[in-house]
């Protein structure tokens, strides 16, 4: 008896330190989100139109020092990422340029027959036109635990990808809470505010591609917990296929691919 009380001990004090070994191990990691931002930055510095082909929720071990990013081609095709700490890491970054056909969606989706062609009353994409993509930022700076108001907020346009996971609507941030300080002119980002799902694992969602003139809306399982404005993955269940996608109002995901 004296023997199982025993081991149940030692075995709660292994628990113990697993658990504080994850949650010590998670504080010194990076999501691919916050180098794919960094990535945007030095794209919009040297004025290249971009998107760095990085998966936003891979998880990279967090830098001590500043992350740096160098040009490895003349055609900025390849960009360099390395943390320059002792211990340090380093990968190559592909880099797809021109994009002209994104656009953030402003309205949610009409009903819709999933598995079926819809066209939207949405502009219909022309293959030069360049389309000005809505950032809502603030026009002020906030403190952590601050509730975000209309009068905090501001939209800028530009016809670059300045940021990943970022909203086109002061409606979706009005009345949300800050978990962190964000200064004046700051693009407000997912990241930025206390966790509110607007999708969970396992849920049923609606995927809804965005190339070329025809829409196409199917049917799509959640496969991580993500909320408005994140980059989330999904499985399409017509192709069996897991894909990442915006998560959009209504469940919706809004996808940018023809291979989905």
């Amino acid at each position: 008896m004296r023997f199982f009380s025993f081991l149940i001990k030692v075995t709660s004090v292994i628990l113990i330190f697993v658990n504080f070994s994850v949650v010590a191990n998670a504080n010194n990691l990076i999501k691919g989100e916050l180098i794919k931002d960094k990535i945007l930055d030095y794209l919009n510095k040297n004025n290249i139109n971009a998107e760095p082909l990085l998966n936003s929720n891979r998880f990279f071990r967090k830098c001590r020092e500043e992350i740096k990013i160098e040009n490895m081609y003349k055609n900025f095709s390849t960009l360099k990422i390395y943390c320059p700490d002792k211990d340090g890491w380093r990968l190559a970054v592909r880099i797809k340029k021109n994009i002209s056909k994104k656009t953030i969606i402003k309205k949610s989706f009409k009903e819709n027959k999933l598995g079926e062609s819809y066209k939207t009353d949405f502009n219909e994409l022309k293959q030069n036109e360049v389309f000005f993509v809505n950032y809502v930022t603030l026009n002020k700076s906030l403190k952590k635990g601050d509730i975000i108001l209309k009068s905090d907020l501001k939209i800028i346009k530009s016809n670059k990808i300045k940021a990943t996971n970022f909203f086109s609507d002061k409606k979706d941030v009005i009345g949300r809470k800050l978990n962190q300080n964000l200064g004046i002119n700051k693009i407000i980002k997912a990241r930025h505010l206390e966790i509110n799902w607007e999708i969970k694992k396992n849920e049923e969602v609606i995927i809804a591609n965005l190339i070329g003139p025809v829409q196409v809306f199917t049917k799509g399982i959640a496969l991580m917990n993500a909320q408005l404005g994140e980059t989330a993955r999904i499985l399409n269940v017509s192709s069996g296929k897991e894909i990442e996608g915006i998560v959009n109002k209504n469940k919706n995901i809004i996808v940018f691919s023809k291979n989905f």
